[in-house]
């Protein structure tokens, strides 16, 4: 008996039909780019496969497009959240937070009232509500004093992080006051610092993040609403910008940022020129300060602002909130504790009209010659025989650099445009003086200081602001080094002298590597890895060899700064993958 014949038909395998087949629930012979069916019934228009239409993966999208959508819909009629109202997951997601990784979604969406949240079926794997974490439903409305004050703790022994400096003497005397005082800490500004002690915690604490940041966006909204301590508000709103940039959430971030600073020009902050506390340039907005301590918090939030301003523009490229320098009239920052002691009494004003009534009890801090930033762009001698030695502390040196770091990259970037070089030259040699000076300053300063010694802010505020000079000059030997070897060699020497900074701090404890040291040792691992390209080119083996060990050391210390902080923030080093000499994935 002959066996039977083959069978003509294809078996196709699951999820290979058409669309239409599919709908149909009819066989489908999977032609293309028409099947035989809708060939026949004429549905050639609509025969279409999608091959990845059953994936898993794919479903996954559609389901989370499809929550996405829904939580649009619902924020469209009800924006403004409470917390007592907000529905909180027991189950926290985990902390990733990474450029590169998943943002949960408790923080990378706005959150839903309770009401409108559609409940979905329990899993075979969800636990029952009873033996669920009852904590983050408890912490809604009341959270413990002493969570509270661990987490307070640790943000203000790391505030400096932030370049947020304040009276913390005055900031704990304003804790211990009933709430209901007008004078107490509002809570918009303990809800940011217990955000961010999250970060400076044990893991564990980090649960937590999702929690704070729904009181602090409450509390801001509700501190706006009713004009209640706007002080606390603008620094808990500049917070809120670094945890968003911490956080790799770029585009929240700079908008915080901007809002704040914004926010701080409006209230006066950036024309603080007087330590008269009645002076005609404050807002009406902010009421006057009541003590010289307090003029001093508004001058450190003013200068602390600028420096995240300039630091955010350098690292994203979107532009600075901040308005010309020429603009900005408030004194550099002195030690927070001159604003305090006493002093020998001086003309309340030290700008271009001082005031002849005599302030006694005054501060320190009146003693210090008046200056601000567009004394920066006034330096006319390479020897700095005119300027001012006012400002002589790290937050100050801090702001210069800063501002000189800021400076240096724009003059860098107008020089690249045809025929603007010969326009700028007179700027970029005043701007290359005053980075000379500066630079003199900071190491008489480090020269007089014992550093590495337990004052971890003054040391790592005084590392960053070295780094971020050496780092303005090598911006501007950028714009000559072509053609020029003298120039070419001198950028060498400047990135090389840093390179000694790094290694200072690298030695060190972490506790001394501040945040943004990446942005200022960029510019030095660029120099490096042009000059072994040069060598390479050459043929210079052993001198290639030395620049190659150098490299790896500003690898190493990348890889430090990455481990020392729970965050991804690898903008600043991203577009260093050019010179393919190494990989910038710096937590493998």
């Amino acid at each position: 008996m002959n066996p039977a014949p083959p069978s003509t038909h294809s078996v196709l395998n699951r999820g290979k039909a058409c669309i239409v087949c599919r709908r149909k629930k009819q066989r489908c012979d999977a032609k293309k780019p028409t099947c035989t069916p809708c060939l026949k019934s004429r549905l050639h228009d609509q025969c279409d496969y999608d091959p990845a239409a059953n994936k898993p993966w794919v479903r996954l999208l559609q389901n989370k497009l499809k929550h996405l959508e829904d939580t649009v819909r619902v924020l469209q009629v009800d924006p403004s959240p409470s917390p007592s109202t907000l529905a909180i997951n027991s189950r926290t997601p985990p902390f990733v937070g990474w450029v590169t990784g998943k943002i949960p979604e408790s923080l990378s969406s706005p959150h839903i009232r309770a009401h409108h949240v559609v409940p979905r079926q329990p899993g075979p794997l969800d636990a029952p509500l009873s033996l669920k974490d009852p904590l983050p439903a408890l912490l809604r409305e009341h959270v413990p004093v002493n969570l509270t004050d661990l987490l307070i703790t640790n943000f203000l022994q790391n505030r400096w992080q932030h370049v947020l400096e304040f009276n913390t003497t005055k900031f704990l005397d304003a804790r211990r006051l009933p709430p209901s005082h007008p004078n107490s800490v509002h809570p918009a500004l303990l809800d940011a610092m217990c955000l961010l002690g999250c970060m400076y915690s044990p893991p564990a604490f980090q649960k937590f993040e999702p929690l704070f940041l729904h009181r602090l966006r409450y509390h801001l909204a509700t501190s706006l609403a009713n004009v209640d301590r706007l002080f606390d508000f603008l620094m808990a709103s500049a917070l809120t910008g670094c945890f968003y940039y911490m956080k790799a959430r770029i585009i929240e971030a700079h908008h915080c940022m901007s809002t704040a600073i914004r926010f701080a020009m409006a209230c006066g902050l950036h024309r603080i020129d007087t330590y008269d506390l009645c002076s005609s340039h404050l807002s009406p907005i902010l009421a006057p300060p009541e003590s010289l301590i307090d003029l001093g918090d508004r001058i450190y939030m003013f200068w602390g602002l600028f420096c995240l301003d300039r630091a955010g523009s350098l690292i994203t490229g979107f532009p600075a909130a901040f308005p010309d320098d020429k603009l900005i009239t408030t004194m550099w920052p002195c030690p927070l504790d001159q604003y305090a002691t006493v002093g020998n009494p001086l003309p309340l004003s030290l700008g271009p009209n001082p005031s002849p009534i005599p302030l006694s009890g005054q501060g320190e801090a009146c003693g210090i010659p008046y200056s601000t930033v567009s004394d920066l762009h006034r330096y006319s001698s390479p020897d700095g025989s005119d300027r001012s030695l006012s400002g002589e502390c790290v937050h100050a040196f801090r702001a210069k650099s800063f501002a000189m770091l800021y400076r240096a990259a724009a003059l860098a970037t107008r020089a690249k445009s045809k025929g603007e070089l010969a326009r700028i030259a007179g700027d970029i040699s005043v701007a290359e003086h005053a980075i000379q000076s500066l630079s003199e300053d900071i190491a008489s300063y480090r020269g007089r200081t014992q550093l590495y010694t337990g004052h971890q802010g003054h040391d790592a505020t005084l590392i960053l602001a070295t780094t971020a000079t050496y780092a303005a000059y090598i911006q501007l030997l950028n714009i000559y080094v072509d053609g020029d070897s003298s120039v070419y060699q001198h950028r060498l020497e400047i990135a090389r002298a840093s390179m000694a900074i790094v290694n200072e701090a690298s030695a060190a404890d972490r506790g001394y590597l501040h945040i943004l040291l990446g942005l200022t040792w960029t510019p030095v691992y660029e120099v490096l890895a042009l000059e072994l390209k040069r060598l390479l080119s050459s043929n210079q083996e052993e001198s290639a060899k030395v620049v190659s060990a150098e490299l790896d050391t500003m690898l190493d210390a990348f890889r430090v700064l990455a481990k020392a902080f729970p965050f991804k923030m690898d903008l600043h080093v991203s577009h260093l993958e050019r010179f393919k000499i190494h990989s910038m994935n710096l937590r493998r």
